[in-house]
C-alpha cells in the first residue's frame, strides 16, 4: 500500500519531526530515538523542508513500508525509517491533537489534515504489523 502525501502533508510531517525532536512533551511522554536515528530525522526533515521551499504546483509525496519518495526522489530507505516517521506523527498528534487551535498554531494547517494523514500512515503500520508504539 502507498500513502499520497500532498504538499500540505508534508509540512505536518515536517512539523511532527520538528516537534518531536526539539520540543518539550507535557501531556505525554516523548518518543526516544538513539542519536543516529535523530541525525536520520533531521536529515529527513532537512530535506522535506528543502523540497517545500522548493514547491511549485503539481506534485505530491509517497510513503509505504519502506520509503518516503517526494517527486521521485527516495528520502527514506527502510522500514525502520518510515515506521520513525510514524511514531514522530503519534507523538505529536498524541502531545498537541486535542486542540485544533494547537495544531493550526503547530503545523499552520488545520487539525483535520493532521488527523487524515495520521489516519492513513497508521495503516501503513497495520499493514506491516507494525504498532505506532514500537
Amino acid at each position: 500500500m502507498r500513502v499520497q502525501i500532498s504538499p500540505d502533508e508534508l509540512k505536518v510531517l515536517a512539523a511532527a519531526i520538528s516537534w518531536t525532536l526539539w520540543s518539550p512533551f507535557y501531556r505525554s511522554t516523548a518518543p526516544e530515538f538513539s542519536e543516529p536515528q535523530k541525525e536520520r530525522l533531521q536529515a529527513i526533515f532537512d530535506e522535506i523542508c528543502r523540497e517545500l521551499h522548493l514547491s511549485d504546483s503539481g506534485w505530491s509525496a509517497t510513503l509505504d513500508n519502506d520509503s518516503l519518495i517526494i517527486r521521485g526522489r527516495t528520502v527514506t530507505v527502510g522500514s525502520s525509517e518510515t515506521r520513525s516517521l510514524r511514531v514522530c506523527l503519534d507523538a505529536c498528534f498524541t502531545e498537541i491533537g486535542h486542540s485544533t487551535t494547537e495544531v493550526l498554531a503547530v503545523t499552520g494547517l488545520p487539525s483535520v489534515l493532521y488527523s487524515s494523514l495520521l489516519d492513513r500512515v497508521s495503516k501503513l503500520g497495520d499493514e506491516a504489523g507494525v504498532t505506532m508504539s514500537e
